[in-house]
């Protein structure tokens, strides 16, 4: 009898186990987290992390769910939500909307749930040392803002001239982008902490909004303190083609029209906006090219949205066992008239000539 009772506890414990296993191997579930579309850009990512979100869960191993978050407050509600049931959840793939998600990260740390960071990355010790950090994933913004630097150097900057700088918000993308850019002015161009400090003005956030970018570039032109400016650092497409949506409307003098034309040298931006490889190629609806661009220098450094899919692919790995790189970081290339043919740009629109 004992032995029967025995045998039985025996069948009954590896039953068990192998229910939970079986149980956490077919429904290990991942969550992403991407901000709403809310200019080009993020639209982009949201559309490339559904397309790898699909085939995941079409291939059966993993249920993975996507969630667009409106603002901060509503994707740290959501990393809540998510912890309180951390026991079916095997990862979470996010793209931080703020810096205010470091307490959302400390908290995913604190419940050991394995974690990947896309695009804005929050640096603190606690997080960058978790053991849980799968790994962060991100272009090279600090490789933009070199790459935007030594294209304004080659094309003739000198230290001290007047430079505008039109960043993106407040969370560890725009801080990169200009620290390599400023890191760069001195170490190849010669420039001094006192001749940066002088030259540059930096407007507000624009949050990566064209509207946003429009109503910022329009009141700083208004200040009537533009004449000496020839550069411009934005730090996104959607920031410069608001510049030229501006130039191309009643919102701004004839005067300012004129000093953008004639004594602007460089417009500089970032992300792979086909809107503006579009205006690169001379094949945009609206000639900007034509109308404003013809002295000045317009160049875009890459920003590819389609890396969410490798963030996505990172946690896959993790929980697959294999091996991932902690700062998964992806190269920038710089794009302008001469080579815009071998890059395809995100999006789409009513924009491109027939």
């Amino acid at each position: 009898m004992k032995k029967s009772v025995m045998s039985l506890l025996a069948l009954a414990v590896v039953a068990g186990c192998c229910l939970t296993s079986c149980g956490n191997g077919a429904a290990k579930t991942v969550e992403v987290l991407v901000q709403t579309a809310d200019h080009g850009w993020t639209g982009a990512v949201q559309s490339y992390a559904k397309e790898k979100v699909d085939a995941l869960n079409k291939e059966g191993k993993y249920k993975v769910n996507l969630t667009a978050c409106e603002d901060a407050t509503v994707e740290a509600n959501k990393v809540a939500d998510l912890l309180v049931n951390k026991d079916a959840l095997n990862g979470i793939v996010l793209l931080p909307i703020d810096n205010t998600m470091s307490s959302s990260l400390d908290k995913i740390v604190a419940a050991n749930v394995p974690f990947v960071q896309f695009d804005r990355v929050v640096k603190t010790d606690n997080i960058t040392n978790a053991a849980c950090r799968v790994s962060n994933v991100l272009g090279d913004n600090y490789g933009i803002g070199v790459a935007t630097a030594k294209r304004f150097i080659q094309k003739g900057i000198k230290p001290g001239e007047k430079i505008l700088i039109m960043p993106g918000d407040n969370s560890s993308v725009p801080v990169s982008r200009t620290s390599g850019f400023t890191d760069t002015l001195k170490s190849e161009g010669g420039w001094t902490d006192a001749q940066l400090k002088d030259a540059i003005y930096t407007t507000d956030y624009t949050g990566w909004s064209r509207t946003k970018s429009i109503d910022l570039f329009t009141n700083w032109v208004n200040l009537g303190t533009y004449a000496d400016y020839k550069w411009i650092f934005t730090h996104d497409d959607e920031i410069a083609m608001g510049i030229l949506e501006t130039l191309n409307s009643t919102r701004v003098t004839d005067d300012v029209k004129t000093w953008f034309k004639e004594s602007v040298t460089s417009l500089a931006s970032s992300s792979s906006l086909d809107e503006i490889y579009a205006v690169m190629e001379g094949k945009h609806t609206t000639d900007y090219k034509g109308l404003f661009l013809q002295h000045c220098y317009l160049f875009d450094v890459t920003y590819d949205p389609a890396m969410i899919q490798t963030a996505i692919q990172d946690m896959i790995d993790h929980l697959d066992g294999k091996t991932v790189t902690k700062d998964h970081v992806i190269a920038v290339n710089t794009v302008d008239a001469d080579n815009v043919s071998q890059f395809k740009g995100f999006g789409s629109g009513n924009y491109r000539v027939a």
